[in-house]
Order: C-alpha cells, then sequence, then structure tokens
C-alpha cells in the first residue's frame, strides 16, 4: 500500500473537494419550479433567523437565492443554520423537450466553508509544525529534556491525526448533505400538482 506525500495531504486538507455535476428533471415548467424553489427559499441574511415562521416552515427550506432569470444557489436551512458543512447547490434551470423543466449544474462544499478551510487548517498546520520542529530540536539540543520532547512530538503527530480524520469527516458530510440537499430539491419540483 502506497501512502500519499505529505504535500498531497496538505493540499487536501487546504482545498475543498472539486463539485460534481448534477442534472434533475421535472415534468413542471421552469416557472413553477422557479417558483415553488423561491417559496421553499430564505435569503441569506442574518435577521432572517428571527423572523417568525421560518423556523416552523414545513417540507424542504433552503437558504440562498434564487434568480428571476433561472439560476438557484442555496443550501439546505438546516444545515446552513448550523453550519455543519452544508452542501452548496449552484445550478440553472432550463426548459426540457418535453416542455419540463432540467436543473443542471454543480453540487459540493458551500463557498463560505471552501473560503475559510485554508484559515482553519493553515492555522491548525502551523501549530502541528511548530510542536513537531519544537520538539526535535529540544531533543536535539537538550537531551535529559527527552520527556519534555517526546510529549511535544506526541502532540504534533495526535494533532496532525485529528485534521486528517477531521478532514474525512467533513467530506463525509458533505457529501450525505449533498444527497440530502438534491431529495429535498426533488421533493419541491416535482411534488403535487402544478398549480
Amino acid at each position: 500500500m502506497q501512502f500519499p506525500s505529505p504535500r498531497a495531504i496538505v493540499k487536501r486538507w487546504l482545498t475543498a473537494s472539486p463539485p460534481r455535476e448534477v442534472s434533475l428533471h421535472s415534468p413542471l415548467p421552469v416557472s413553477e419550479c422557479a417558483r415553488r424553489l423561491s417559496d421553499a427559499t430564505t435569503p441569506r441574511r442574518a435577521a432572517d433567523y428571527f423572523v417568525p415562521g421560518i423556523a416552523r416552515q414545513t417540507g424542504p427550506h433552503f437558504q440562498g437565492s434564487v434568480a428571476v432569470k433561472g439560476r438557484v444557489q442555496f443550501a439546505r436551512y438546516s444545515e446552513a443554520r448550523r453550519g455543519s458543512f452544508p452542501a452548496w447547490l449552484d445550478a440553472r434551470l432550463e426548459s426540457a423537450n418535453d416542455g419540463g423543466t432540467v436543473l443542471t449544474g454543480t453540487i459540493g462544499e458551500s463557498p463560505r466553508s471552501a473560503r475559510s478551510r485554508p484559515f482553519v487548517f493553515g492555522g491548525a498546520i502551523a501549530v502541528s509544525v511548530g510542536l513537531l520542529v519544537a520538539g526535535t530540536v529540544l531533543l536535539a539540543v537538550v537531551p535529559s529534556s527527552a520527556p519534555v520532547a517526546v510529549v511535544l512530538i506526541a502532540i504534533a503527530l495526535a494533532y496532525f491525526a485529528w485534521l486528517e480524520a477531521f478532514n474525512r469527516m467533513m467530506e463525509r458530510r458533505i457529501a450525505r448533505n449533498s444527497e440530502l440537499l438534491l431529495e429535498d430539491v426533488r421533493a419541491v419540483i416535482n411534488s403535487g400538482e402544478q398549480r
């Protein structure tokens, strides 16, 4: 079994996974799909959390935007509010040949999460490397401080292991949230009769 290089591991920690292509079909026209998605979407504003009724809304609920020209950008409301690595849908509503709608675009890590990733992981990597270097230098310069140096090195290695575990958990959660988001979008654009 070949292990990835440290450079590849750090690059994976600092960069977001590429979004995957998605395509959903609805028998309803574009205008109806856009209206339904718009009705289920709350704009991204901090004050919206305090608007009565949002927390009690039943059915699928998104946070983001649905543009007039058919561009949708949103996450599931529950994940977006908690900040629990929401999956982000960035897609267009287009007319299908059968008179229905095709929603095509990408789904993956939210832009906000992707922008903060280098800061969170970069700081953690700097602390880990600092502890590792301090332990190694202390061990080399002052051999009598071996127990302290070993503890510093062990903390650094444990921190690296935690970073890898956290990154894997984050990627799994984004993948799971992506599937939940697609299920909710399907439910909204395919449910019931046209109004």
